[in-house]
């Protein structure tokens, strides 16, 4: 089973544990050639999910900030110690006026839980162009 099924069958993100995130794919997939055409014009890009900006991304832009306190998954969850670090995201829909084009924008953290320095976090968004006033 390709990973991105395994992920929807067993859910994503928050609540899941309770059934939540739990996706069944139907009909064909969305391309992104599909998705954008002809974009030339973007002078910024909006963050479909929340993220934790790198070094590189753009800082200029219309945002909001949201703590969220991730708890671990799997094995893990019935530990002593069942959350990640918490941590401080810019909100998804937030907007962006480009420094360079991106695709994504976000970092992957790592040693974000006491239990294993194993333990990461996917703190990227995919980042859709758009036009900025």
């Amino acid at each position: 089973m390709p990973v991105i099924e395994l992920m929807f069958t067993l859910g994503i993100g928050g609540k899941k544990s309770t059934g939540k995130g739990c996706f069944d794919i139907v009909g064909k997939p969305v391309l992104e050639e599909d998705m954008i055409k002809n974009f030339d014009s973007a002078n910024g890009f909006i963050a479909l999910s929340n993220f934790i900006p790198n070094k590189t991304d753009s800082t200029r832009g219309y945002y909001s900030m949201i703590n969220k306190f991730p708890k671990l998954d799997r094995e893990f969850a019935t530990s002593s110690t069942p959350f990640k670090k918490p941590l401080s995201m810019i909100q998804a829909g937030s907007c962006f006026y480009y420094n360079k084009r991106v695709e994504y924008c976000g970092s992957f953290l790592d040693n974000i839980s006491n239990l294993s320095e194993k333990i990461m976090i996917n703190a990227c968004s995919i980042a859709i162009p758009i036009v900025l006033d």
